[in-house]
């Protein structure tokens, strides 16, 4: 995304090492798999080295699919062995369960099945993009 080069993922993620949490709280991170893309031992790896020294949480979400979608589900047992390796790597690790997904109304699909429409198009910001919150 254009807005990534100004304000990428090691400035976002410095940002998050230096906030002020309470004690007890934690960031949460939501992370979307995907079947052999981002679900391997691997990736549960160098997401733990890339949230090092961040109070957070992890929710894993397994991906949703659609007939457009070029993506697909992973397997249970590989969402299982990911938050599994997730959890010895000293992540809290959380797995959100799908629902809605058989009638393509789960989180993250915009497909309508009703005579193969296409998928349902974002509207797009006309002009600059807002500026980044104050502090």
């Amino acid at each position: 995304m254009p807005i990534n080069r100004k304000w990428n993922i090691a400035k976002l993620l410095g940002a998050l090492r230096a906030y002020p949490l309470e004690q007890r709280r934690r960031i949460t991170f939501e992370y979307v798999l995907l079947a052999g893309v981002n679900d391997s031992l691997g990736d549960a790896g160098q997401l733990s080295k890339l949230l090092r020294g961040i109070k957070c949480k992890v929710n894993i979400i397994p991906f949703n699919p659609h007939p457009e979608a070029p993506y697909a589900r992973p397997s249970h047992a590989a969402v299982t062995a990911f938050q599994n390796e997730c959890r010895r790597l000293g992540m809290p690790t959380y797995l959100r369960t799908p629902r809605g997904d058989d009638i393509d109304a789960a989180c993250g699909q915009l497909a309508n099945r009703s005579g193969g429409a296409p998928i349902v198009p974002l509207r797009v910001r006309k002009g600059p993009p807002p500026p980044p919150p104050v502090e």
